[in-house]
């Protein structure tokens, strides 16, 4: 089994594994459409690689730059709860951290 490069936790917030997985990706997530019904509904999941990371989110500003924007955004639709934004932007930072080593601040 290949682990990934930055690990992949799912959260206790839900927002929060669907703001990291579409607004702010860390790698690429596809379903198959092989008429395979339950391998359908689990797909498989790529990790970026570490170019494809610096490529998207040039350092660890930028990357929490587009977190903290995502973030803003489902504030704004009441998508994330205000109360939650905190402990969200906590993880981002320790993402950053993966990815683009020590530095990242939330």
């Amino acid at each position: 089994m290949v682990q990934p490069a930055v690990p992949l936790r799912l959260s206790a917030h839900p927002a929060l594994t669907l703001s990291r997985l579409l607004a702010v990706p860390i790698g690429e997530h596809r379903g198959m459409n092989d008429g395979d019904i339950p391998e359908s509904l689990v797909g498989y999941s790529r990790p970026f690689t570490a170019a494809e990371l610096h490529e998207l989110y040039r350092d660890q500003k930028a990357y929490l730059r587009r977190w903290h924007a995502a973030l803003d955004r489902g504030v704004a639709h009441g998508f994330i709860l205000p109360e939650d934004v905190a402990s969200m932007k906590a993880v981002a930072a320790e993402t950053a951290n993966t990815i683009f080593g020590n530095g990242a601040t939330s």
